[in-house]
Parts: C-alpha cells; structure tokens; sequence
C-alpha cells in the first residue's frame, strides 16, 4: 500500500492510503489494440516489413490478420490472438517454426513493441498504428462482373501454396480475326505482362497457355 499526500491548505496535508497496483490493472484494462498496425520485424541483416489488422469479435474474443508483402502473403488469418492489459500475443499456425509475435502497447497506445520467434530464434518487432488502407480494386472479386465473351478485364488470384496467393489479372481482347488474344498480369510479382499464347473457349470451359514461363490454366 502507498500513500499520496494530497494538500489542502496552508500547513495542512492530508494523506490519502490507496492501492496503485489496483489502479494501474483498472487503467491498462481499458487499452484497446484494435485497428490496423503497420511495422516491422528487426533481422539481423535487414527488416521485413508486416502489416496487422486485429479486431474483436461478437463474442468478445479477439481475431486478426498480418500481411508479409516481400513473401506474398496477404490476409493470414492469426490465431491464439489474445490480450491482456497491454500485452499482446498473436502466432501464425501452420509456419514452420511456429512464428509467434508477444507484444505490448506503449503509452499512448500508438505503437507497439515486443518479441517475434521462430524456430527457437527471437527477434524484436515494432508497430505503428495507422489508417486502414481502402481495399483496391485489384483485389480478388468475391463476385462476377456483369460483361459477354472473354474481353475484358479478369481480376483473381493463384494459390502457389496453402499460406501464399498471388493476385493475378488477365487482359483480354478481340484481335482483328476475331478470335481472343491478350496478356496476364502477376499482380504481386511487379506487375509484368506475360503475353497468353494460346486462348480458346469450348462451351463454357476457357483454357490458355503462357509458353515463356510454362503455364497452362484450364477453367
């Protein structure tokens, strides 16, 4: 227990015997990290940038989200996300090495920092509250367009492995024969055009190939 003297008038204090630890527990179970973190993990010879959404459900429980654009990795869905005053604790399931982030808000509650292992090794990471970006319209849709044929524009995605998805983009045309032509776009990979080489469409099913890195895509 500690006592705060709190003075009244001239010649006079009054001592006021209270719990601090009591009052630090009430006030920092009030910090809220929701929102959208931007930041870093500190390698030894460079830095990864990570972004991180976290939120708090219907149920009170807490979920969120990281990007590592340098891996192409977007939207990883975190787990054992929890917090605790101002510590914070969220892991990546199903990473080698079971990446794990322990963290804790700072005054302020603007920035947050702490410990980020993997496989045994430990590295500091740091975050900054920011804005959450607007979604871009090169996001993979979650519905049609409305449209005929195959010209147009074709935003969707390739999942390379169960944790990584690039976003791709065909854009295709009409040439002057008639017959469809046009290049697709890797859309996380510096936006470079591979030209389709090959483009038919039989009843509903449209299969293309890009010859320059052997692919071939039949939907």
């Amino acid at each position: 227990m500690n006592a705060i003297p709190f003075v009244i008038r001239r010649g006079l204090t009054w001592f006021f015997v209270v719990s601090l630890p009591s009052l630090v527990t009430a006030a920092e179970s009030a910090r809220d990290p929701a929102g959208h973190w931007e930041g870093a993990i500190t390698l030894p010879a460079t830095s990864l940038s990570v972004r991180v959404d976290l939120e708090r459900g219907g149920d009170q429980s807490w979920q969120g989200a990281i990007d590592i654009p340098v891996q192409r990795l977007r939207g990883f869905k975190l787990s054992a996300v929890k917090v605790d005053g101002r510590r914070i604790l969220f892991a990546m399931p199903g990473i080698p090495g079971d990446p794990e982030f322990v963290g804790r808000l700072a005054p302020g509650d603007r920035t947050m920092a702490g410990d980020f292992t993997q496989g045994g090794q430990k590295f500091l990471f740091q975050l900054e509250r920011k804005a959450r970006p607007a979604a871009v319209a090169s996001e993979t849709p979650s519905r049609d367009f409305p449209g005929h044929g195959l010209a147009g524009h074709w935003p969707g995605s390739l999942k390379v492995t169960p944790v990584i998805e690039l976003r791709l983009a065909l854009n295709l045309t009409n040439s002057a024969s008639g017959k469809p032509a046009g290049v697709m776009i890797s859309l996380d990979q510096g936006n470079a055009p591979v030209l389709i080489t090959t483009l038919t469409e039989q009843a509903g099913t449209v299969h293309f190939e890009t010859k320059s890195i052997s692919g071939v895509s039949l939907t």
